[in-house]
């Protein structure tokens, strides 16, 4: 007779608890049951691929020395109308190439003669080229009589570049290098950048060190403009606060600042009297203020997008030229008569 198999207590699950492998649960929803049809007409998305590209150094036997422009974007150029060559232009790029051209303008005691250039038409010739820096060039301001380049990059650094000879070390930031100055009589670069300082120095000296390091403790933001008069007794500022600052390189602490904007400032200029700033920001606007009464003499809204850079050859901005980010640039005129 045949015993039957008793499992002893707590040797396996209940058989209600161990689901078989083919057991569906026919309570459940099908996720997919009530899914809309795939829509064949919608055209399929296109596989990612990838971009990669290598860019030949100027002084590589690959690259021709005549080749005129950048490899990348042109981020920054100085004019200086000071040597034989008729008016000298710097240009620096994303590529971190800094370019020295012969304007070959008809100059009469340092400035152009629009007479003549009209008539002649000068050609603009490539002089030199040197890779200055291993990332983009946000600005450059032209030195010593126009002989010598100061560059500023995304690298941290701050270079000196006369055509013919190698870069030399300037000074560094902790981040990005984003806006430079130069004081004419005292010859003082002044830089500027997201590490929040401005720092002053002597490129006739080799020091890494510099003069002064202006910085706000209690409100230090990035600094994206910079402008300074000849003498360097002055120093404005533009940065995300949406507002103008004035420096005192001496004390190292900022005089005042100048209210009104309601973005980012992109551009500053400082008038030669040092009784006017004109500014342009993110708000799309360029505005003049006094230095004097401290207040929003006018404000100009030709821009429909934020307002990158701003130029001007008269010294109390009677014109002024103003770029955008949309490309536009504008020419306004009779500007500063009441100031």
């Amino acid at each position: 007779m045949a015993v039957p198999f008793i499992a002893p207590m707590g040797y396996g699950r209940a058989k209600e608890a161990r689901p078989h492998r083919f057991a569906y649960d026919y309570g459940s929803v099908d996720p997919g049951m009530y899914a809309p049809a795939p829509d064949r007409s919608r055209p399929k998305r296109a596989p990612k691929r990838t971009l990669a590209y290598s860019i030949p150094l100027p002084e590589s036997p690959d690259t021709d020395a005549n080749s005129p422009g950048h490899v990348l974007g042109v981020n920054a150029l100085a004019v200086s109308l000071s040597g034989n060559s008729g008016g000298t232009l710097f240009s620096g790029g994303r590529d971190g190439v800094v370019k020295a051209w012969d304007m070959n303008l008809p100059l009469i005691s340092g400035a152009i003669d629009h007479e003549q250039a009209r008539q002649r038409r000068p050609q603009t010739t490539q002089r030199a080229t040197q890779t200055a820096h291993a990332d983009w060039i946000n600005d450059v301001v032209a030195v010593n009589a126009g002989q010598t380049a100061v560059t500023a990059s995304s690298d941290k650094t701050v270079r000196a570049w006369t055509p013919g000879q190698r870069p030399q070390m300037v000074g560094s930031h902790m981040d990005y290098v984003k806006a430079l100055a130069f004081s004419e009589h005292c010859g003082t670069v002044v830089s500027g950048g997201l590490d929040r300082r401005i720092k002053l120095w002597d490129v006739s000296e080799t020091r890494s060190t510099p003069i002064c390091a202006l910085y706000d403790v209690g409100n230090a933001l990035s600094i994206y403009a910079l402008a300074c008069n000849a003498q360097g007794s002055l120093v404005v500022s533009g940065s995300p606060e949406k507002a103008i600052r004035v420096w005192d390189p001496r004390s190292g602490r900022p005089l005042t600042s100048l209210a009104g904007h309601t973005d980012h400032i992109r551009a500053v200029l400082l008038s030669e009297d040092s009784e006017l700033v004109l500014s342009g920001s993110s708000d799309s606007t360029v505005k003049l203020w006094s230095m004097r009464m401290r207040r929003c003499l006018s404000t100009y809204a030709q821009h429909s997008d934020s307002v990158w850079a701003l130029c001007s050859g008269h010294p109390r901005f009677h014109t002024f030229y103003s770029g955008s980010r949309d490309g536009l640039v504008a020419k306004t005129v009779g500007v500063g008569d009441d100031a």
